[in-house]
């Protein structure tokens, strides 16, 4: 007797699969604005393609224009000049909480002014106020110098508190891809130099070197692909071998101590690069009682919500992120 061939009706249900609202917004972003090449592995078409994919970002967000700027300069400890610019809401004779923004770019690329209308539509919805951090970049920095200048940032606003009308123990440090890495890692530093923070704001947050081997199911999804990734973390680490702890800071997801870090809030898409290392980094953090919240977001890809913000997937996620900078 022939056997008939069993037929899989589940086969291609497990596959990965781009949420249809943001597919159908993130197509739409893309036809609207000026055409983005993929890069290729150099550093400097990195630099090029990311930061034109930033501009077409800017020009979809809306300016907030009732949200006050302010810039300011800072000296870090390792004599470099740091311009910053300071978001404010109304003014209240009650000292209120701040955030410490680090913006995105891989580390190698973006700015305050890249992110300047991304920061201020936090601002808009959650009415607290924004410190955005204009870091140096890599490969003209690399090593622990990146998250040093983001620490020396806390330092700095902790010192002019009463100047902004802000509360020194209701200050938080968030930020996004390469500027969530450098974030994780200056929450570390602050735990290890005695420095409060209230929380730590991790979205989709970049913390581990080893991220440069091919996933298929991911690279399909990645704008930048396992091979970019590999060309940032050469850069980020530089030439030089690092300490143990040093590389801790630069890579967080090598730390080995998460004892006594600042209470937790991590968001990641399951279609993007750096989802396995912040579910290890966030079992490790629960794992030595660090307050957490975890969410992770089927059928997004890394940096769905900044890019697709009117899909519904996206204000779920963006409503998640206002919330936890409200909790602070």
């Amino acid at each position: 007797m022939k056997h008939e061939k069993k037929v899989d009706l589940f086969a291609d249900a497990y596959k990965y699969q781009l949420d249809p609202e943001i597919s159908k917004s993130f197509t739409k972003f893309m036809e609207s604005h000026a055409p983005v090449e993929k890069p290729k592995e150099d550093w400097q078409q990195i630099k090029k393609a990311g930061n034109q994919l930033y501009i077409n970002m800017q020009n979809h967000l809306p300016l907030h224009t009732n949200i006050p700027r302010k810039d300011f300069d800072m000296k870090a400890a390792d004599d470099s000049n740091i311009s910053m610019r300071w978001y404010s809401v109304e003014k209240t004779t009650v000292e209120s909480s701040a955030i410490i923004f680090v913006h995105g770019g891989g580390r190698m690329f973006g700015s305050v002014e890249l992110y300047d209308r991304v920061v201020a539509d936090y601002v808009h919805r959650s009415r607290v106020p924004f410190l955005s951090v204009e870091y140096d970049l890599a490969p003209e920095v690399y090593g622990k110098s990146q998250v040093e200048q983001v620490f020396d940032s806390i330092l700095w606003l902790k010192k002019n508190a009463n100047e902004l009308n802000v509360d020194v123990n209701r200050i938080a440090v968030m930020g996004d891809s390469g500027g969530g890495g450098l974030a994780a890692g200056a929450a570390i530093l602050a735990r290890d130099r005695n420095i409060s923070l209230a929380k730590q704001i991790l979205i989709y947050p970049m913390l581990d070197h080893r991220t440069t081997i091919l996933d298929e199911n991911i690279e399909p999804f990645a704008f930048f692909g396992y091979q970019e990734l590999g060309s940032l973390w050469k850069a980020i680490l530089g030439p030089d071998p690092l300490s143990d702890y040093d590389l801790a800071i630069t890579s967080p997801a090598m730390l080995d101590n998460f004892e006594g870090l600042a209470p937790t809030y991590i968001s990641v898409g399951d279609l993007d690069y750096f989802r396995n290392e912040n579910l290890d980094y966030a079992r490790k953090l629960a794992g030595a009682a660090v307050p957490l919240e975890f969410h992770l977001h089927p059928g997004a890809p890394h940096g769905f919500e900044i890019f697709t913000p009117d899909a519904p997937l996206s204000e779920r996620a963006i409503a998640d992120h206002v919330r936890a900078i409200r909790s602070i």
